[in-house]
């Protein structure tokens, strides 16, 4: 973006899987929306704290 960089910041939610051996993650956001979570993780429960992502623009300095 011309002399402009972008910093952003997310967070993912890992689950594990035993049987499987392998991981799935999703991005935390979405566990704020609730039509997404039930199709996604019916009857998924959390007490998480979700923080909203960042996203910052800065000047590219040489």
């Amino acid at each position: 973006m011309g002399a402009q960089r972008i910093k952003s910041k997310s967070y993912l939610l890992g689950i594990y899987n035993e049987t499987d051996g392998y991981w799935w993650f999703i991005e935390a956001k979405q566990l704020k929306n609730k039509a997404i979570m039930d199709k996604v993780l019916p009857n998924f429960e959390t007490s998480l704290e979700i923080p909203d992502d960042d996203m910052q623009m800065e000047q590219i300095e040489d």
